[in-house]
């Protein structure tokens, strides 16, 4: 633990909608670990918890773009959820612990940009992601190590018990035993975080260390169990082979295929037109964005939608917050608002983006393939498909999640820090697109052979609706 590191706030430059790019510059102000002392005084000298919930709450009321909206659109008081974790951490033995609770509180706030960084596993969970649909828990998805031992398990089968309590008894035992009850949309963002929450608040003190499910089946109910872990749901919808870096050729019956795994590299701004330019005679287009996660938007994710406009049209919108609480611990970067004059508005006025084709005017049918795992700049893209009605979107879909992320190192630990959004972006209609919900135009459910790898079900469902 380093007791002698200035504050200091890094502009992460990999999320979206920066309009205009500029060459970042930073001038940093740090303060002293005396001096955050003197701003954040404890409840007893050296409380590093006390500091950190206090800093990491004031930094999100102050600086967090989305802080109004979240209550609103989720129903919740950010001053009650305040005041029940500010209790919570008190009765808590470890950092660990500790940490859980902070980031289960920033996690209220649905936004992927936004949470605790620690230096370690927060979280545990196990190779199954558990969702609520009509008064049941069901397997949304599973490793391909439990269907090859359950061949006729299947995707959206019943969870009937978990390590030996009735589902929907612990789910609701859940619920109401925590802040997600009292919140509008809570039993959805449990689900978001079920098994992490089960295992904090019960699983980790008995059992062997395992999760234990029982689950219908067509042969009847089936049981396994598998070790609780770190981040092993992060993978676990589909094992399908897809390609890592950018890549394009032209499929049977003249449909052009170009696969972007992320908005970022280098050069990837000439591949982009090289791979439009390539697959000029093809028919019909097909864009696989698939487990893409996001990264340059303004740059990337435009380039390749101004390959696809026809004519000059909006893409959307930003706003900046205004924060001085950031900028009193050093944050001056090029793409984050300077610091505003005393009585300023809350946000910058919104700065319009609009797209320039590239092309010469050409319409072609066109899908955009995508996953659950999509996120991002990844998101802002398919909205902007979406919205511009340029294509159809092919797979499965969760809420959009955009927003410029900053993320400010806590001096008084090595590692503690909070990342959260600073930017507020629309699309061209004006609507806010974070947590908006963009249906696929032709859905694709998880089935057991895209777990297993066996077949590509979004690939061939695109290339049926393409098909003459």
């Amino acid at each position: 633990m380093r007791k002698d590191r200035p504050l200091t706030i890094l502009l992460t430059l990999i999320i979206p909608l920066i309009w205009a790019v500029a060459a970042c510059s930073t001038t940093s102000h740090p303060l002293t670990v005396e001096e955050f002392w003197s701003r954040y005084p404890a409840a007893a000298p050296g409380d590093e918890r006390q500091a950190f919930f206090n800093f990491v709450a004031d930094s999100l009321e102050q600086g967090y773009a989305y802080h109004a909206e979240k209550q609103a659109s989720l129903g919740f008081r950010w001053s009650d959820l305040r005041a029940h974790y500010a209790e919570a951490i008190t009765k808590v033995e470890t950092d660990a612990e500790f940490l859980f609770l902070l980031d289960e509180m920033v996690s209220l706030l649905d936004d992927s940009h936004t949470h605790i960084t620690a230096g370690i596993e927060l979280k545990r969970t196990a190779e199954v992601i558990l969702t609520e649909e009509q008064g049941s828990l069901r397997l949304a998805a599973f490793s391909s190590r439990i269907a090859e031992a359950l061949p006729a398990l299947e995707p959206g089968a019943e969870v009937l018990t978990i390590d030996g309590t009735p589902a929907m008894d612990l789910y609701q035992r859940l619920l109401n035993s925590t802040p997600y009850g009292q919140m509008q949309d809570g039993g959805r963002l449990l689900m978001a975080r079920f098994l992490p929450t089960y295992y904090f608040y019960e699983a980790r003190r008995q059992g062997d260390g395992r999760l234990t499910l029982q689950v219908a089946t067509p042969a009847g109910p089936a049981e396994f169990s598998m070790p609780w872990a770190g981040n092993a749901a992060k993978r676990l919808a589909s094992t399908v082979p897809l390609d890592d870096s950018f890549a394009w050729r032209m499929l049977d019956d003249q449909i052009g295929y170009i696969r972007i795994p992320r908005f970022s590299g280098d050069g990837l701004v000439d591949q982009i037109d090289q791979a439009f330019a390539d697959l000029t005679g093809a028919r019909a287009l097909i864009i696989d964005v698939r487990e893409n996660t996001g990264g340059d938007f303004a740059t990337l994710g435009s380039r390749v939608l101004r390959h696809l406009v026809t004519e000059r049209v909006l893409l959307g919108s930003s706003q900046f917050r205004y924060s001085d609480h950031l900028h009193l611990f050093g944050q001056e970067a090029g793409n984050y608002p300077g610091r505003p004059e005393e009585g300023a508005p809350a946000f910058s006025d919104p700065t319009e983006m609009w797209l320039e084709p590239l092309d010469s005017p050409r319409e072609r049918p066109l899908l955009i393939l995508t996953t659950e795992r999509c996120a991002s700049s990844t998101d802002l893209f398919i909205g902007a498909v979406h919205d511009l009605g340029l294509g159809r979107i092919v797979g499965r879909m969760d809420p959009l999640h955009s927003g410029q992320p900053i993320q400010i190192a806590f001096p008084a630990h090595e590692g503690w820090g909070l990342r959260f959004s600073v930017m507020i972006a629309r699309g061209a209609s004006g609507e806010m697109a974070e947590g908006r919900s963009v249906e696929p135009d032709i859905p694709v459910p998880l089935s057991r052979a895209e777990i297993l790898g066996q077949e590509d079900p979004i690939l061939k469902a695109a290339l049926s609706a393409l098909a003459r």
